[in-house]
């Protein structure tokens, strides 16, 4: 294909992206496709970087410092995005598609061929047998119950009680048994 051909085919796809409904809403993504693919028309790609993009497109200051700002990376992640959803919906029947790989920020334009219609197979039904039924053991009869629980406990505390208790009052009375054993 021509060259020249081939640069308007893909500036063609641009405006008719640019020129969308899903890019309508958002003028600053619109933007920043526009700014890399004017750079990428221009054979100027090897100037598509960071600062640049946010300077020239975005309107952010000279001086633009992209570890501090990220919004170049946010708003190419959101580009990615709407271009995807544009090539799955609006722009499918294209022949053209424009994406920006990860790792950068120019633009590819990437031939899209319409889809193969297959011819449909014939059904092919697979007959199969019945896995013998294996029996399952019973389930236990044996269900928690939480008021089992508390009762125990309250048990074992009474149990406890008991135990204290006597061993309490047996010394009180092995005290009182001793002295009376000693005045007989």
């Amino acid at each position: 294909m021509d060259l020249q051909i081939h640069t308007s085919a893909q500036q063609a796809e641009l405006e008719a992206v640019i020129a969308s409904g899903i890019f309508a809403r958002a003028p600053s993504l619109a933007q920043f496709l526009s700014y890399i693919c004017k750079k990428h028309f221009a054979g100027e790609s090897h100037l598509i970087k960071e600062t640049n993009i946010a300077t020239e497109a975005l309107g952010r200051i000279e001086g633009f410092d992209p570890k501090k700002d990220s919004i170049v990376r946010v708003e190419a992640h959101r580009l990615r995005k709407r271009l995807k959803q544009y090539y799955e919906g609006e722009g499918a029947t294209h022949e053209l598609r424009i994406e920006v790989p990860l790792g950068g920020y120019a633009p590819a334009f990437v031939e899209q061929h319409p889809q193969r219609v297959e011819e449909p197979q014939p059904e092919v039904v697979v007959e199969s047998t019945p896995l013998p039924e294996i029996p399952l053991p019973p389930a236990s009869s044996f269900h928690f119950n939480p008021r089992w629980l508390i009762a125990a406990a309250i048990m074992l505390i009474c149990c406890g009680l008991v135990l204290f208790s006597n061993s309490a009052h047996g010394n009180e009375s092995a005290g009182s048994v001793a002295p009376a054993a000693t005045q007989r």
